[in-house]
């Protein structure tokens, strides 16, 4: 079920790629302490689900930039719009790099795509393994909890798990977005996001949530690799 999951999100992301590249035009100010406090200079950075490369600008003129993402779709648009810029298509679930080469992981609206305990762990395992000691992982994801309608389909899909009716998670929803019919979430507490990084060797060190102008909000960790 997980595995069609991730399938069904990137062939979403691959029909809607216009469509939300023209929706993510550039970084959003709110997001702006993000690569302000914890990107230095010269730094190895990955940015993972970069779709249309929107943080490029952000992150290229100070440190060495490589983004990745499932999608062939956004990928192309990225390096139409980015030409200087690397990108590549990667599965985040096999990051195809050596262990310990990044100094700064991104990981920006990518993790509630993700299905299942097993693979959201092994998303942020593979975040810390590709993370030199003392690295930083940056993670964000949507807070889906923050309006009643979401709040009361992420209930409905509970309470159809705890009865055996469904084979989602706790937490998963099923929304309209982009355009697109049955678009995979799973909703994240600040509790469970924390807890899925220090799992992974990776000790928070800010975490909170982020209001965006639009209405929506983020919720976000800063963790640091330990040994």
């Amino acid at each position: 079920m997980a595995k069609k999951i991730i399938e069904d999100v990137k062939r979403k992301y691959d029909v809607v790629s216009e469509r939300f590249s023209n929706s993510r035009i550039g970084s959003w100010a709110e997001l702006d302490f993000l690569f302000n406090k914890y990107l230095e200079k010269d730094d190895k950075v990955l940015d993972v689900g970069c779709g249309n490369g929107r943080f490029y600008n952000k992150i290229a003129p100070k440190a060495d930039y490589l983004g990745i993402d499932s999608s062939e779709k956004l990928i192309e648009i990225a390096k139409r719009s980015y030409p200087k810029g690397r990108f590549a298509v990667a599965d985040v679930l096999n990051l195809p790099f050596e262990n310990n080469r990044f100094d700064l992981v991104y990981a920006i609206g990518i993790l509630h795509h993700i299905p299942s305990k097993k693979f959201r762990q092994k998303t942020l395992d593979e975040i810390s393994r590709v993370l030199r000691l003392k690295g930083t992982a940056v993670i964000t994801v949507w807070d889906i909890w923050e309006k009643t309608a979401r709040r009361k389909m992420v209930v409905k899909e509970a309470i159809y798990n705890v009865l055996g009716l469904s084979q989602l998670d706790i937490g998963d929803v099923l929304l309209n977005w982009q355009g697109e019919d049955q678009f995979y979430f799973h909703s994240f507490s600040l509790n469970s996001l924390t807890k899925l990084c220090k799992k992974s060797k990776l000790k928070p060190v800010q975490f909170g949530k982020i209001s965006s102008k639009k209405g929506g909000t983020n919720v976000f960790v800063v963790a640091v690799k330990q040994s």
